[in-house]
């Protein structure tokens, strides 16, 4: 018999603050399905692919995006309507864990996206060892400030609850549209309670 003491706590790679894994799993789990090959997921694959592309002077990065491109989603997508020759009910598993290597940048990328357009939720955990492009791609500061290079497109920022039974801090939910080749910057709001 395996005895955890105490709470066991996950590091944000976005942020300085640890979160319970309980608390994590359990905001994850009320997030919805989506269909296999979603509108949703397709269209943030196509602007995926668009933002990659464009980075010319990364040749993974690149790789990725011609990877994403309508054409190859849509051979991915019957190969998957046609997997198990039809007799087999093909459905979102809920929430997917991606445990991804440190030596190749774009790994975690290849990995979420067949599971996002799979339907699932996903939780990405990626190496705490610095690794070129995935650093240009996601970036935390030690304030807690971070930088995610993403497609244009409209994005929620949901904060994560505090690890401790603590009401306090609230994240207040933002928001934001990102606009084509440029930056936008947010501030996410907590109220710490103290009145």
């Amino acid at each position: 018999m395996i005895e955890t003491v105490g709470p066991r706590i996950v590091h944000s790679a976005l942020a300085t603050e640890a979160v319970a894994v309980d608390e994590l799993t359990a905001s994850i789990a009320v997030a919805p399905l989506l269909r296999p090959f979603d509108p949703e997921a397709l269209a943030i694959c196509e602007r995926l692919s668009s933002t990659l592309l464009r980075m010319r002077a990364e040749p993974a990065a690149v790789s990725l995006g011609y990877w994403l491109r309508s054409a190859q989603v849509q051979r991915l997508r019957t190969d998957f309507q046609t997997g198990g020759g039809g007799s087999a009910l093909q459905v979102p598993l809920g929430t997917v864990l991606h445990v991804t290597p440190a030596n190749v940048d774009t790994m975690f990328a290849y990995s979420w996206v067949l599971s996002l357009l799979a339907g699932n939720r996903n939780i990405v955990r990626l190496s705490s060892r610095s690794s070129g492009l995935r650093d240009r791609l996601v970036t935390s500061g030690l304030d807690g400030r971070f930088e995610v290079t993403l497609p244009p497109g409209v994005y929620t920022i949901q904060p994560v609850p505090p690890a401790n039974e603590d009401p306090f801090p609230v994240g207040r939910t933002v928001t934001v549209v990102v606009g084509e080749e440029e930056y936008t910057e947010i501030d996410v709001e907590y109220d710490t309670g103290i009145r």
